[in-house]
């Protein structure tokens, strides 16, 4: 395992990024009563919590990849914040919840960005073009399964950048009993225990 260090405290956005993501904010507060897509307690804290959370990611995705898959998206995070920061980047964001899918549509529809939507399961989507790509996820599942799931794109290179809380140690240990893949360990800005793990070359044993 490599540690990658703590990523840097400060984030600034442009102007025109900004305004898109509190447009993006008011979005998720204004509908998060009828289809509960945060928690109601960090609705106040819904920058740092969601926002900052999520943009974090931006600074570990290579270069060299020019497209991701946000699998679980529920609210759009993180994905549709990377897609707001690097709109360079093509999304896929995919959600099973038909309400959460129909939020994601109207939400990227009304604050202009392009988003590819599919409300399935991940492991029922087709895989498209046999291109090497970023799985992303928020808080989805274990670290296992998530490689189990996302493995018929890791054997094309794709490469894996998950949000994981203060037992992500326990999650490669058990991860490590069925696959072997490197892994780069980054602090996250939001919770000192968690990290944003980015794990490549997968190998099932």
């Amino acid at each position: 395992m490599v540690d990658g260090g703590m990523l840097v405290k400060e984030k600034t956005f442009s102007s025109v990024v900004k305004k898109k993501l509190e447009e993006y904010c008011d979005e998720v507060i204004k509908s998060n009563t009828s289809i509960n897509l945060i928690s109601k307690n960090t609705e106040d804290n819904i920058w740092n919590r969601h926002i900052i959370d999520s943009a974090q990611v931006v600074d570990i995705i290579p270069s060299e990849f020019k497209s991701f898959l946000d699998i679980g998206s529920g609210a759009g995070f993180p994905g549709i914040v990377v897609k707001l920061i690097n709109s360079n980047l093509d999304a896929t964001l995919i959600e099973s919840n038909k309400k959460k899918a129909r939020f994601l549509k109207d939400t990227t529809e009304k604050i202009g960005i392009d988003v590819n939507i599919f409300n399935k399961r991940f492991e029922d989507i087709e895989i498209a073009n046999n291109q090497e790509t970023v799985i992303l996820s928020r808080a989805v599942s274990s670290l296992g399964d998530l490689l189990r799931m996302g493995f018929k794109y890791f054997e094309l290179g794709s490469i894996g950048i998950f949000h994981k809380g203060i037992t992500w140690e326990n999650e490669v240990v058990e991860a490590k009993k069925r696959w072997n893949f490197h892994l780069t360990s980054y602090e996250s800005l939001t919770n000192k225990g968690s990290r944003i793990l980015l794990v490549r070359d997968i190998i099932k044993k």
